[in-house]
């Protein structure tokens, strides 16, 4: 937000929730915006999910699994009567872990904002999920098991993708280079891919 908030002219308050609603962290356009949200009491550690904060873009989104929109007098709160609230939630293989919001006032137009918080959203996923080594190596689990490959073979995988040469993984795992040069060539067949290069790219993506 701190990069791109530069292109968006009006004022604006960015909200970022977990999966049970509560603010991680919130970005207001200006100083002033800042300190009209303390003000209301909007601040890390506020809970938006409705029983607790009625109707607003997050528990909207909570109650939905979708985006929520939620205008002005809408809000069940006072303190958003002013603001017209976009939230999408953050999907990470499937599951929601959290939530943006994006916020603004009533008088402008909401549609803007809708691809806006979409690809906000996707942005937000991409950096958690980067960021995030048990959820990788989760997911790098998973495509082995596509695959169907052995124990051995996601060892070697693991560590082929890593761009370790089978001299250095004979020598972790204890098996001769021969063995993991044959294991290599297992795998190359199994995922249809000929180098190393392909194989990446067919995990990665």
């Amino acid at each position: 937000m701190s990069e791109i908030g530069q292109y968006i002219p009006i004022p604006y308050i960015v909200f970022l929730a977990n999966a049970e609603g509560c603010v991680l962290d919130l970005i207001c356009s200006s100083e002033k915006l800042e300190s009209e949200m303390q003000q209301a009491g909007l601040c890390p550690g506020v809970n938006l999910g409705k029983s607790v904060s009625g109707l607003n873009a997050v528990s909207l989104s909570m109650e939905m699994n979708c985006m929520g929109i939620v205008r002005g007098e809408e809000h069940t709160d006072p303190a958003f009567e002013k603001w017209n609230c976009v939230c999408a939630p953050l999907f990470v293989d499937g599951s929601i872990q959290g939530y943006v919001d994006i916020s603004f006032g009533v008088e402008q137009q909401i549609e803007f904002a809708i691809p806006f918080v979409q690809q906000l959203a996707e942005n937000v996923t991409d950096k958690w999920m980067n960021q995030n080594i048990d959820l990788q190596k989760y997911r790098l689990d998973m495509s082995f098991g596509e695959y169907k490959l052995t124990a051995r073979e996601k060892d070697v995988a693991s560590l082929w993708l890593s761009e370790k040469s089978a001299l250095h993984i004979s020598s972790e795992l204890g098996i001769s280079e021969g063995s993991v040069r044959n294991v290599v060539k297992s795998i190359y067949f199994k995922m249809n891919v000929n180098d190393r290069w392909q194989f990446t790219k067919k995990l990665m993506h």
